[in-house]
Order: structure tokens, then C-alpha cells, then sequence
């Protein structure tokens, strides 16, 4: 017997394809919040820069006040009689 039986099949795919795009959907939302996470981590980097050259400025500003504290004494110790 040679012969060919076909048999009709109709599948549906509707569940997988509402699988896939609530993953694509899920994938989408991470690459988000990744992203936002990026952006904030920059921001932040640059915000903690930014106070790291302020305290290194009032450091030196420090300094020099404090240099100039100790010659302004030495010249009051070097005017006093003795």
C-alpha cells in the first residue's frame, strides 16, 4: 500500500505569543531600570567629585589661614619686648 493520508491540524500559537511578549515586555522594563541606574550612578559620581573638590578647596583655603595664623604670631612674638 502506497499511499499519502494528511491529516489537518490547526495549532494555535496565541498563548506562546502572549508568552513572548510578556517577556519582551519584562526584558524591556530591566533594560529601564538598568539604564536609570547607569544615569543615577553618573550623576552621582560626578556629584561626589564635585564635593571632593570643594572640602580639597576649603582644605587649602585652611591651610593658608592657618600659615598666615602662624606668621602673624611671629611677628607678635618678634614686636614684644622682652
Amino acid at each position: 500500500m502506497d499511499g499519502w493520508i494528511t491529516i489537518g491540524t490547526q495549532l494555535s500559537t496565541a498563548k506562546f505569543d502572549r508568552q513572548v511578549t510578556d517577556l519582551e515586555s519584562k526584558i524591556k522594563q530591566e533594560e529601564n531600570k538598568q539604564q536609570l541606574n547607569i544615569e543615577v550612578g553618573g550623576q552621582l559620581e560626578q556629584e561626589q567629585a564635585k564635593i571632593t573638590r570643594q572640602v580639597e578647596q576649603l582644605t587649602a583655603e585652611y591651610q593658608k589661614a592657618v600659615d598666615k595664623a602662624e606668621q602673624l604670631k611671629a611677628v607678635v612674638n618678634l614686636t614684644q619686648p622682652r
